[in-house]
């Protein structure tokens, strides 16, 4: 519900630079975890919780203030019935829904890899140690936030064209999914060779990069609808985003569990995570065709 609010929030304050302020919230967004861990803890053991939480309400409310008082006028009205014209809208453009589709499989991928198998894999086929590996997943982390950030810049370095950022962001998902299954057949085939490590930690870099896309899958999607619906059609690229990271976190899960015979005291063998990094793969050629398919305006919003 927040979401959504800060959607219609950011159109109609920045509507030439929707991408750019768009990336700047989700990058801050992403803070929120990090700032709420240690410091929020160790900030409430020494000065309370009511400051604490005052000090984190304030600035919003300079912010808010900040827009009723400079921006007055500037945000427009909700028109009754948009919610429902708005689901017409969004469903009936086949273009919209496989960019919905190219953009929760990046996600999917990506997250499968950052909360379910990813540090796994490194501990128990590449032999990292847990520090190692959770090093990794906390730089994949720092990676999609820090993408969101720059997005305004990643629009002008590549001109801005939906359709090429499309097909890049699809390409890259397959690519990393088809090195990461690669570097599991080389652990099969040498089980002490350290190419095998090296390729699977690339592989979920080259996945992290789609995942940090959002704010610029929103300027494509931005442009594929009427205004008054961006807010809709952006909080359904986000629902389509957690549908498709629940389905491929079950899709780790099952593959998984169908080597439990296998696994030894929790460790799966290699060609568990072969099979799986496969089938996301297939997942993302899939992907990879739909954007191809889709038909966009030349540049983002």
């Amino acid at each position: 519900m927040i979401f959504v609010c800060h959607i219609k929030l950011i159109n109609d304050l920045f509507p030439k630079n929707f991408t750019t302020v768009l990336g700047v919230v989700l990058f801050i967004g992403y803070l929120g975890p990090i700032a709420g861990g240690l410091p929020t803890v160790w900030l409430v053991e020494h000065f309370s919780w009511r400051p604490v939480m005052l000090a984190c309400a304030l600035p919003s409310a300079l912010a808010m203030l900040s827009i009723w008082c400079l921006k007055k006028g500037t945000l427009k009205p909700i028109l009754p019935g948009t919610a429902a014209g708005g689901l017409r809208a969004v469903f009936s453009s086949a273009d919209g829904l496989r960019i919905f589709f190219v953009s929760s499989i990046g996600f999917g991928i990506y997250y499968a890899i950052l909360t379910g198998v990813g540090q796994k894999a490194l501990e128990d086929s590449m032999g990292m140690s847990r520090y190692a590996a959770s090093g990794i997943i906390t730089m994949l982390a720092c990676l999609t936030a820090i993408q969101n950030l720059l997005a305004g810049f990643i629009q002008k370095l590549f001109g801005c064209h939906r359709k090429f950022l499309a097909v890049l962001y699809a390409s890259l998902t397959l690519f990393g999914t088809l090195l990461g299954a690669y570097a599991f057949v080389l652990k099969q085939q040498n089980a002490t060779t350290s190419l095998a490590p090296i390729l699977l930690t690339a592989a979920y870099f080259i996945c992290a990069i789609p995942a940090g896309g959002f704010s610029l899958y929103g300027g494509i999607i931005k442009g594929l609808y009427p205004e008054k619906y961006v807010s809709l059609s952006l909080s359904m690229l986000n629902f389509a985003a957690f549908v498709l990271i629940a389905v491929c976190g079950n899709i780790a899960s099952a593959v998984l569990k169908s080597f439990a015979k296998e696994s030894a005291n929790g460790i799966y063998p290699p060609a568990a995570y072969m099979t799986l990094f496969i089938l996301l793969g297939g997942l993302a050629f899939i992907a990879l065709v739909s954007s191809f398919r889709a038909k966009l305006p030349k540049k983002t919003a």
